[in-house]
Parts: C-alpha cells; sequence; structure tokens
C-alpha cells in the first residue's frame, strides 16, 4: 500500500512538471504530453503487468542494491558511495529508499520524469541547432522511440546519461555558435554526470575537450600572426591541453576507459573486445580480433554491429527481431545523415556534435560484444543521432527539402 501509494505520488509529480513545461514551451506541449503518456502506459503496464523486454535483469538489480544500501539509514547509505562506477544509480536511489520505503513505481516514476526532461532538452538541442521547426520533428522522434520510452519506464540509468548528454551537447552548440569559456565549463559538467552513471560517457567530455583544444590552438595562432593575442584563447587552451597532460602523466584510472597507459596498451583493447554470450546474444566469433592489426578492420565492424545489430543472419531468437527493428531505425538516421552531411558539416555546431557522437560510437562499438548491451548503449546517445537527422528528415510529406540552414530561425 506505502510502496503503491510512494509511485503514485511520484507519478503525479511528474506529471505535474510535464504540464509546468508544456505551460511554458507551448509549441511542444502535445509532444510533451504524448511523451507522458506513452511512458505512463509503460510504466503501469511493467508494474501491474507484465516485465518490459529488458526488465529483468539489471532493472531488477539496480533496485535490489538500492534496497540493500538503504537498510541501515540514510547516513549508512551515504557512507555506501561507489564513486564513478555502474551502481552509483543504484546508490543515489539507495539515499530515496533511505528517507522513504521500498517502493519500484517511485524509482519507476522517477525514471519516466527524467525521461520527460530528456525529451524537452532534445527539443531545446535541436531548436538552437536548426530552429523550432525541426526542433518538434526531433521532440516527436524522442518522445515516441521505442526504446527512449522503455528505459524511461525502468529503474535504471539510461534515461539519466540521455539527459545529461543532452545538456552537454546544448553547451557545445552554444560554444560553437558564441565561444566563451562558460558554455565550455557547463558542456564538462554536463558529461562528467553523465560519466557517472556511465563510464564510458567520458569519451564524450575528451571529445569535446579535444574540440575545445583545436579551435584554441587555431585561435592562438590566428592572433600571433596578427600580434593580438587573446587572453581567454590562450587560458582555454592551457586549460583543456592541460587536462590532457594530467590525464596522460597522473595515471588517473577513468571507469570503462581506465589509465592512458591502458588505453594504448593491446592486451587492455583486447579485453574490450572480448563477446559476452548473453543471453543467447553473443556477436560472432568473426567479429573478434586476435592479432594487433585486426584492430583496422574490428574498430569499424564493431560500430556498425553497436548500430545496426542484430542482423537477419544472427537471428537466433524470437525476443531478438525487437534488436533488429530498433537497429533500421538507427540506419535511417545514419543514412538521412549521410545525405545530408555537407549541411552539417558545414555547421560548426553540428559538426562539432557529430565528432562527439562518432567518438562514442567507436568506444562502445569496441566495448559491447553482444547484441542486448548494444541494444542498451546505442540508446545512451540516440538523442544526437536524431538531432543531426531531423535536419534532413521530411515533416509530412517524403521527399520534401530540409530548410536552409540558420541557427536564428524559430
Amino acid at each position: 500500500m506505502i510502496a503503491d501509494l510512494l509511485g503514485w505520488t511520484g507519478l503525479i509529480f511528474a506529471a505535474l512538471v510535464t504540464l509546468l513545461l508544456a505551460y511554458r514551451q507551448k509549441k511542444v506541449a502535445l509532444i510533451l504530453g504524448i511523451a507522458f503518456t506513452v511512458r505512463l502506459v509503460a510504466v503501469l503496464f511493467h508494474y501491474y503487468v507484465a516485465p518490459l523486454p529488458d526488465g529483468t535483469t539489471d532493472a531488477v538489480g539496480f533496485e535490489r542494491y538500492a534496497w540493500q544500501w538503504a537498510q541501515g539509514g540514510f547516513v549508512a547509505a551515504l557512507g555506501n558511495y561507489p564513486g564513478i562506477d555502474a551502481y552509483f544509480y543504484s546508490w543515489l536511489m539507495s539515499l530515496l529508499y533511505a528517507i522513504t520505503a521500498r517502493s519500484l513505481l517511485m524509482l519507476q516514476s522517477l525514471s519516466l520524469l527524467i525521461g520527460i526532461l530528456g525529451v524537452y532538452a532534445t527539443y531545446q538541442l535541436a531548436r538552437e541547432l536548426w530552429g523550432c521547426r525541426t526542433a518538434c520533428k526531433a521532440a516527436w522522434l524522442m518522445a515516441l522511440f521505442p526504446t527512449v520510452v522503455q528505459y524511461s519506464a525502468l529503474p535504471m540509468r539510461e534515461a539519466y546519461v540521455v539527459l545529461f548528454f543532452v545538456l552537454g551537447l546544448i553547451f557545445v552548440v552554444r560554444w560553437s555558435r558564441q565561444g566563451g569559456i562558460l558554455p565550455i565549463i557547463g558542456g564538462l559538467l554536463a558529461f562528467f554526470v553523465s560519466a557517472f552513471f556511465h563510464g564510458g560517457m567520458f569519451v564524450a567530455a575528451l571529445a569535446f575537450l579535444m574540440l575545445v583544444a583545436w579551435r584554441s590552438l587555431k585561435e592562438l595562432f590566428s592572433a600571433l600572426y596578427r600580434r593580438r593575442l587573446k587572453v581567454t584563447t590562450a587560458i582555454v587552451l592551457v586549460i583543456a591541453l592541460g587536462t590532457f597532460v594530467l590525464y596522460v602523466t597522473s595515471g588517473v584510472s577513468i571507469q570503462k576507459l581506465g589509465t592512458a597507459a591502458e588505453m594504448v596498451s593491446a592486451e587492455r583493447w583486447f579485453h574490450y573486445f572480448e563477446t559476452r554470450d548473453i543471453g543467447g546474444a553473443k556477436y560472432p566469433e568473426w567479429t573478434q580480433p586476435h592479432v594487433a592489426v585486426d584492430f583496422i578492420w574490428a574498430v569499424p565492424l564493431r560500430a556498425v554491429y553497436l548500430l545496426f545489430s542484430p542482423f537477419p543472419w544472427d537471428l537466433r531468437r524470437s525476443v531478438q527481431f525487437i534488436g533488429f527493428l530498433d537497429g533500421l531505425f538507427y540506419f535511417t538516421f545514419i543514412l538521412v545523415i549521410w545525405r545530408h552531411r555537407r549541411n552539417i558539416l558545414t555547421d560548426p555546431a553540428a559538426r562539432s556534435i557529430l565528432f562527439i557522437l562518432i567518438g562514442l560510437i567507436l568506444a562502445f562499438g569496441v566495448g559491447t560484444g553482444n547484441f542486448g548491451t548494444a541494444l542498451r548503449h546505442r540508446a545512451k546517445f540516440v538523442a544526437g543521432l536524431i538531432v543531426l537527422a531531423s535536419y534532413g528528415l521530411p515533416f509530412l510529406r517524403i521527399g520534401t527539402k530540409p530548410p536552409r540552414l540558420s541557427s536564428n530561425s524559430e
């Protein structure tokens, strides 16, 4: 009874936040309403009827650890802080459990709320990048994308990763358009928070730092040529390069990535490429490299498998057909992005997002060895693909040409 009361209280709170966002941004009100409705149906179906496809393994484990860590009270739960770890999400939920009671529905309502915020953030990202009309297309896709809906209805970390990743991309766009230090700080903080939920998201922060360093280096040489050195440019360059140097020399180990020395270790890379048989979803053996030179073809191959698997020849169980259909969506996004690559590459902000996405796809591709994990990992950055693809997707009629690029379109 208490568990249901807590859960429904959380759902009502999520509904109120959705109404507030809809009131503030009326152009996206209907989209947010539909997004809330489909997620609410998924939440209630999982809680009262039957588990969602990915709701019986990690989702159960995360919730169980949260309850176990909450048994000693709030102070004891604080002491279980795991740092940047897979169970950081469980630790956060244990703090909530320590002051309330155990309620799976309550954790689901929080995921729903974070999922709605992710849809709204995706709209804001696409609006700053392409304008309102295209932003509505991106928001509709995020609102209804099946795996995004599922992970917004489960007690899992994906919805949280998506939200902070999209927030980071918003700061990337602002930095690309306006420059300045504050967008750099905001973007790095958002990417770091997403990395607390999954260490692989550090790649987004590293990719952003590379963009900042490269742009600052070009501006520095240009300023020196004109004998007009900007202090802010020099400071940004020093901070960006200093961060790389600190990572290389300090021996700091980042979850999923390891230390700088481990990242260039062939043995470590072979460990990354290990395929894992979870529920009969293991990648084919021929995707596994055996010598260092195999990395040349294995890295792009695993990136392809991350985005589009399972392929028809990989299907062994009926449930894997869900992953096959999901992969078709990603194939469509990549095809549209490729078709309109010139428009994307000529826009500095869109080009920066694409660079960060490529880094994530390659990194997660290397570290993923089965179809089920691929389905979950690619959902972490699908918002970025949706935003880039939404520029070229027709709104109502197939064949509609996309609008001209305009950073100020409303």
